[in-house]
């Protein structure tokens, strides 16, 4: 939970510059600050300055509300790419390139299913990944497809998205996502 000293900091820091008496006093930051921890009972004080930083460099309506800060934190920021069409076209891509791999290692699929994260280390993306593949006909069915077989491609798609979709509804998956592979997805911790 972000801290009240961090969220009066956080205010400060959004008002500052701002001609006087348009916006809420230092009187006002305690009352504010009691308000808006409720908004930020799963923000941490690390990404709630994110937040205000993601914030405060993007062209956004003055004085923001809380739900546009927390908008800006990086799980809500990650969550946004969940179950997009860019997402489901990496993980396409990135199941042939896995598939390829564990095909050139002549490892039986008895030995993939067992592997907790055999189609990627992260295990959410892993769990989406492979209910798109059941979709499919699993690895033998990717395997006896053309990869530019467009029917095979947009059912693992559908199956993939609806399970991202999902994830990103979850909080918690999408925190275990976000400080499993940070570098991976291009969202700092």
């Amino acid at each position: 939970m972000a801290s009240k000293p961090c969220i009066v900091r956080m205010i400060a820091r959004l008002t500052r510059n701002i001609r006087a008496g348009t916006l809420p006093t230092a009187a006002d930051l305690p009352d504010l600050a009691d308000d808006w921890s409720r908004i930020f009972v799963h923000t941490t004080d690390a990404e709630l300055d994110a937040a205000v930083d993601a914030y405060l460099s993007a062209p956004a309506p003055w004085w923001p509300t809380p739900g546009q800060v927390l908008a800006h934190t990086p799980i809500a920021m990650l969550a946004a790419t969940l179950g997009t069409d860019a997402d489901a076209d990496r993980a396409w891509t990135d199941l042939g390139a896995r598939l390829a791999h564990l095909r050139n290692r002549q490892r039986r699929p008895a030995e993939v299913f067992a592997l907790p994260t055999a189609l990627d280390p992260e295990p959410n993306r892993h769990a989406a990944m492979w209910a798109g593949l059941v979709v499919i006909g699993g690895i033998d069915g990717h395997g006896q497809s053309d990869i530019n077989d467009r029917t095979v491609a947009a059912r693992f798609r559908a199956a993939y998205l609806a399970a991202r979709q999902q994830q990103r509804v979850d909080p918690v998956a999408v925190r275990a996502i976000l400080t499993a592979a940070p570098l991976m997805i291009g969202v700092a911790s």
